[in-house]
């Protein structure tokens, strides 16, 4: 079972979505972690017994700033980040915060991920995917029982993430894409913004996925 969190951006707060998968009455994982809301915590202690990790797509601000929050609610659960990413847990510079006058970063030791990880919980099995592009530390998590990907800022429903910022990659845009491609039509599809969509609509309707469909 995924819970979606889905928060919409506007002008005056820009927060990732969030989202928690697992079975209720059991462990679960949670993906990202924008705002530790009211609403995600009390899903949380109410559906499951316990956070078995939280994954983090990339290391922007609007995707770690509710970490605090969390691990005051969920403490010692530990947080796992691409290896190219860990720098943006502790220098506002890197998540991009200081662009939005804060200076968001944390004293975390965080679980190190690499391209084809396979990360085992008790309540699911997720292949690691490096994305790079948006950030250099870009990843999608693929639970494969579930058919999903969480697929972060690498893609939304017709669109995909950014590559201007100081740790794009803009250069690996095509190779990070490709990767998604490989996987079945079917795949669902779990942004780091806006709504849930499928793979096989993302490679008939978006246009960044389009022109490398052959």
């Amino acid at each position: 079972m995924i819970k979606v969190f889905v928060n919409e951006c506007n002008s005056d707060c820009i927060i990732s979505n969030v989202y928690v998968l697992g079975k209720k009455g059991y462990s679960c994982i949670v993906v990202d972690m924008g705002k530790a809301s009211a609403e995600i915590v009390e899903y949380i202690k109410s559906h499951h017994t316990k956070v078995e990790a939280l994954l983090l797509t990339h290391g922007h601000y609007d995707h770690i700033s509710g970490i605090n929050e969390f691990l005051h609610e969920f403490p010692n659960t530990p947080i796992y980040i691409s290896r190219e990413d860990e720098i943006c847990l502790s220098d506002p510079n890197f998540n991009g915060s200081n662009r939005h006058k804060q200076r968001i970063s944390f004293d975390l030791k965080p679980i190190l991920v690499d391209d084809g990880n396979e990360l085992e919980f008790k309540c699911a099995r997720v292949k690691v995917i490096h994305t790079p592009f948006h950030t250099r530390g870009s990843t999608c998590y693929f639970v494969k029982e579930d058919n999903a990907l969480f697929t972060g800022d690498s893609l939304f429903k017709g669109s995909i993430g950014r590559s201007d910022f100081a740790n794009s990659q803009p250069e690996k845009t095509t190779d990070s894409l490709k990767k998604l491609l490989s996987l079945n039509d079917y795949t669902v599809c779990y942004p780091g913004h806006g709504p849930v969509t499928k793979l096989k609509d993302e490679k008939r309707n978006n246009p960044f996925l389009q022109r490398l469909v052959k």
